[in-house]
């Protein structure tokens, strides 16, 4: 009850593009750590957008890595360092994004990443803050501990929350031997 290992098998389909892919993943959640691997492979052919430009979906890979921090024990940092290997030669797409996010108290809640690409693209950010009231409930819940890391049993949050992986295939497209552009990241 203090650690929970699994792993999952995610078949992916865009019904526009119609790419197909297939994630396998394998995680490790406690309440102070947390760790979660995928591997995407690629099923679908590249797909022809007109006669000089193709769309190829990538196989890739992600690892992610979240640490509790110290005192409020449903607020994480975290770190995913992935990559999607090029089609046709191209180059490589690698990068990690860095997050700060979970309960603040109160209703409270945080999300920020950054992402940071090595192929030269620009740094994405996102941020957001979230206020959930809870009718009938009284007080505000205390999301603060007396100890900076604790070994207790799994949370609801954490049994419950859905697989950390990247939801959207990651596509390139190439025209003709001309430009190559990365998308869906």
């Amino acid at each position: 009850n203090l650690v929970m290992l699994g792993g999952n098998a995610v078949l992916d389909y865009e019904p526009g593009s119609k790419h197909q892919r297939l994630s396998l993943g394998l995680e490790a959640v406690s309440a102070p750590f947390q760790l979660y691997a995928n591997r995407y492979y690629v099923l679908s052919d590249p797909l022809s957008l007109n006669g000089t430009t193709t769309e190829y979906a990538l196989n890739g890979r992600d690892v992610k890595l979240q640490a509790a921090v110290p005192y409020l024990p449903q607020t994480y940092v975290g770190v995913t360092d992935f990559k999607y290997y090029g089609e046709d030669g191209e180059e490589d797409i690698k990068g990690s994004r860095y997050s700060v996010n979970g309960q603040l108290g109160g209703g409270w809640s945080l999300d920020i990443q950054r992402t940071d690409f090595s192929t030269g693209q620009d740094p994405k950010l996102s941020g957001k803050l979230s206020y959930n009231y809870i009718f009938g409930k009284s007080g505000l819940d205390s999301t603060v501990s007396a100890t900076p890391f604790t070994l207790t049993p799994l949370p609801a949050h954490l049994k419950l929350d859905f697989i950390q992986r990247q939801n959207l295939i990651a596509t390139q497209t190439s025209s003709a031997g001309l430009t190559v552009t990365f998308e869906k990241l």
